[in-house]
């Protein structure tokens, strides 16, 4: 059965992907979501993807059915396009990094989804990336499909 990522880890996966933290008050910088002590902590990301506000012992409190918002979150949302377009992000580094575009695939595939990219994927990415006439929007292209790919999303 696959289950969406529980809201504190996807939003650390999604952390990870993009080189990029969140700020949580109280915490210090670079804190994780999963590091969060309590379901008190205001944000809209992990409100939306149901952290629940711990105030029962079972795991019955988690919302995990998916809904409109989350996939309006993972579209545009702020949070995904603020992190892929981070001047500090991995995607930013990437663009100005002088790799190939067959690296830059590579690299974004092994990080969003632990594997290198099929024949497929790969002739695809790396001819977006190649036709761009700006490299760093088509690198946040490759990796806003990589964060919205069923693969990253979804306990298998």
């Amino acid at each position: 059965m696959t289950k969406l990522l529980p809201a504190e880890v996807l939003l650390d996966a999604i952390s990870t992907v993009t080189g990029t933290t969140t700020a949580f008050e109280g915490l210090p910088q670079g804190a994780r979501a999963t590091q969060m002590p309590d379901g008190k902590m205001d944000n809209p990301f992990l409100k939306t993807f149901g952290r629940p506000a711990r105030e029962l012992a079972c795991e019955c409190e988690r919302e995990s059915d998916s809904n409109l918002s989350q996939a309006l979150q993972l579209i545009g949302g702020a949070t995904v396009n603020g992190k892929l377009h981070d001047d500090n992000g991995r995607i930013a580094q990437l663009a100005k990094s002088g790799k190939s575009p067959e690296a830059i695939t590579a690299e974004l595939y092994l990080v969003a989804l632990g594997r290198t990219p099929t024949a497929a994927e790969l002739a695809a990415a790396t001819k977006h990336l190649k036709a761009a006439t700006d490299l760093r929007a088509a690198v946040e292209d490759l990796g806003w499909v990589l964060i919205n790919s069923k693969e990253f999303l979804f306990r298998h």
